[in-house]
């Protein structure tokens, strides 16, 4: 079969599925300020705080696409790496309050400064803040919210990157806590989301990504300072009177026995120069370079609200950024200013580059698990886009979840989309999905539909929304998205 005919079957299976969906309706919600970027459709695994019904010494996946959040994380690729049956292990009091596999990819030089990365290539932290962040920009309008701040995800695309203008040098909320399932509408808490890594979501996403999976990944992680910690062994931490939620541990998962290794301490809270007390509840570790990006609770008044460290050098700094003659605070650029300010989870990444991970030096597909925003070679057109509405897209197992938000364009509740699938760079689409009308209740419309492995691996996919509100007298085009199958 050819490709054309592959697509066009699946695009045919994609949209009897949809009609099916949207004629069941669903109750009429006000529309709500959208979601944005790259990230808005990417999976992660990530922690929570206060939630009932997800305990807080677990780890848990959030799928590519537009879903709740899953049950906790259970790999599903060669290894079956289990992160569940680790933090279930941990004592019910304990709370896990950073996660990273060390598969971050810091931009910076070996000082904590950051540099450009090379073409093709962009840049971008995610994160999220604690209770009581105040901050500015859309961050500040979240927690105005009635499910305020701290179940969302930011992020925050920098300068150099490869991407259209209008996504650069600026904070989205990439997810929030409702499309996400940290939030719960009908409980009325907070839900806090206090760990959170890009890339733990790939040990689920099949074949594509195998290769460039590190063969026995570590696993980096900090828990809440506290009492509690007492009750873990004295070897996690060098020492019985070392315990503290300022020390990153660390354990190996072993394929072999399919269990993880003992844990450890990888950077103790003296290795990073801080007080036992001090409290680490963000961690961003890039085992390829040896840096680490990092914060502290609020309470420890550090410099800045993200740290980098050289694990070779021992040399640790704030992590910064020059704009002109001046190098400011990369969490001034996110909006963090006030005492009260604090992220609490943070992932680095650069997904339009390949990375070679130890020990296979397998080129691990980052152009896979988020798709690249493109500038638009129809931007001379009436048409063009404004990046007012935001399209995103994700390769999963045996699949593609693509998503539009910030439709319809005059904010009301009902509205058109018409999906294009073509080549890599975005041109002319060869089959289209839509034009179908739906209400628009999360803020992010997404769909899904299969793609198999084996015979497009590394083929180039471009994609673009055309949206429109109900009467069809505002219309807008997304910029193209390209992922790799």
């Amino acid at each position: 079969m050819t490709f054309l005919a592959t697509y066009t079957n699946a695009m045919q299976r994609a949209l009897l599925s949809l009609s099916l969906a949207l004629a069941l309706g669903a109750p009429c919600l006000q529309a709500q300020r959208a979601s944005a970027g790259p990230f808005m459709m990417s999976g992660h695994g990530l922690s929570v705080e206060v939630f009932p019904q997800l305990e807080e010494r677990l780890v848990y996946e959030r799928p590519a696409g537009n879903n709740a959040i899953a049950p906790p994380s259970q790999a599903t690729c060669n290894l079956a790496v289990d992160f569940a049956a680790f933090f279930a292990s941990l004592p019910a009091n304990v709370d896990v309050d950073a996660v990273s596999i060390g598969m971050d990819w810091i931009p910076t030089d070996k000082f904590g400064l950051y540099k450009e990365p090379p073409d093709p290539g962009w840049a971008a932290t995610t994160f999220s803040v604690k209770e009581g962040t105040v901050a500015t920009g859309v961050i500040a309008q979240e927690d105005l919210e009635l499910d305020d701040n701290t179940g969302d995800l930011f992020s925050y695309v920098f300068p150099g990157s490869e991407l259209p203008g209008a996504a650069i040098d600026v904070v989205q909320r990439a997810q929030n806590s409702t499309e996400m399932g940290v939030w719960n509408p009908y409980l009325l808490d907070n839900r806090e989301m206090n760990g959170h890594d890009m890339f733990m979501d790939d040990c689920n996403a099949g074949e594509r990504f195998r290769a460039g999976l590190v063969e026995a990944p570590t696993m980096y992680f900090s828990l809440r300072h506290g009492g509690e910690l007492m009750q873990l062994p004295s070897s996690w931490w060098g020492g019985a009177s070392m315990w503290s939620g300022g020390t990153v541990l660390k354990t190996k998962w072993n394929p072999v026995a399919r269990a993880w290794g003992p844990v450890s301490p990888f950077l103790t809270y003296m290795d990073l120069g801080h007080a036992r007390t001090h409290e680490l509840d963000a961690v961003s570790v890039d085992i390829v370079q040896g840096y680490v990006v990092y914060s502290l609770d609020a309470s420890a008044m550090a410099p800045s609200q993200l740290l980098f460290y050289n694990v070779g050098t021992g040399f640790g700094a704030p992590f910064r950024i020059r704009y002109g003659m001046s190098e400011v605070f990369v969490c001034a650029r996110l909006g963090m200013g006030a005492t009260s300010d604090d992220i609490d989870a943070v992932c680095d990444l650069d997904p339009g580059q390949p990375r070679l991970y130890p020990p296979t030096a397998m080129p691990f597909p980052s152009d896979r698990m988020v798709g690249q925003p493109l500038e638009d070679p129809l931007s001379w057109a009436p048409l063009a886009p404004s990046y007012r509405v935001t399209g995103a897209a994700q390769a999963g197992t045996g699949s593609v979840s693509v998503g539009v938000a910030g439709y319809p364009p005059d904010g009301a509740n009902y509205g058109w989309v018409i999906l294009g699938i073509g080549d890599g760079l975005g041109g002319v689409p060869f089959s289209v999905l839509g034009p179908f009308q739906h209400e628009f209740e999360l803020g992010v419309y997404s769909v899904s539909f299969p793609v198999p492995d084996a015979a497009f691996l590394g083929v180039e996919l471009g994609t673009r929304w055309l949206v429109a509100n109900n009467a069809l007298t505002s219309i807008d085009l997304t910029h193209p998205v390209r992922v790799r199958l």
